[in-house]
């Protein structure tokens, strides 16, 4: 969650970034809008993930599985609501997608305190826990690298792909949704 930070302050200056990269000024600035919208859920995001993390360490994966539904079952009717139903258009989208990720990480947070699962693996703060922070940023460290180096060049490519024109773009759109697949 901590790493939200730098995100969010490449967010806000994101504009200047596209237009430095010779994106075309309408795509740059409605991407700065949206991706504005989008940076509340952000965090959100981030505390999902990391929830969803904790809960699946002890071998519960439906919960966060039913969090996820949920999330998305809010996501799709607040897009219904937002877009065709008010004015916001496509930054309603994106607040769709934020009120999405608060309620998946709302959900998880909710099972957690009611099954009590936190009992046997956390029951208070203790001084012992701020100990060996070094051996854990040995770990640690290294795998953000790696998983900021796939999402960086998958931006990269669609950088590249935005620069080559909508049919290109294109391209790279399809064979990344293949690629998940």
């Amino acid at each position: 969650t901590l790493l939200c930070l730098p995100c969010w302050a490449v967010h806000v200056i994101i504009e200047p970034i596209l237009l430095a990269t010779n994106q075309p000024p309408l795509i740059a600035k409605y991407t700065s809008l949206y991706i504005l919208g989008l940076m509340p859920g952000l965090f959100f995001f981030a505390l999902f993930e990391i929830l969803t993390k904790y809960v699946q360490t002890q071998n519960k994966v439906l919960p966060p599985m039913i969090a996820g539904v949920l999330g998305n079952a809010v996501n799709a009717i607040c897009h219904y609501a937002f877009i065709y139903h008010s004015d916001m258009q496509f930054i309603g989208s994106a607040l769709s997608q934020s009120i999405c990720y608060f309620c998946q990480a709302a959900f998880v947070l909710i099972y957690i305190l009611f099954s009590k699962i936190y009992v046997h693996t956390w029951d208070r703060l203790h001084v012992e826990m701020w100990h060996d922070w070094g051996v854990w940023f040995r770990l640690g460290i290294p795998g953000v690298i790696m998983v900021g180096l796939e999402w960086w060049i998958c931006e990269a490519g669609s950088l590249t792909a935005g620069l080559r024109g909508e049919e290109a773009l294109a391209v790279q759109t399809i064979l990344n949704n293949i690629e998940s697949v």
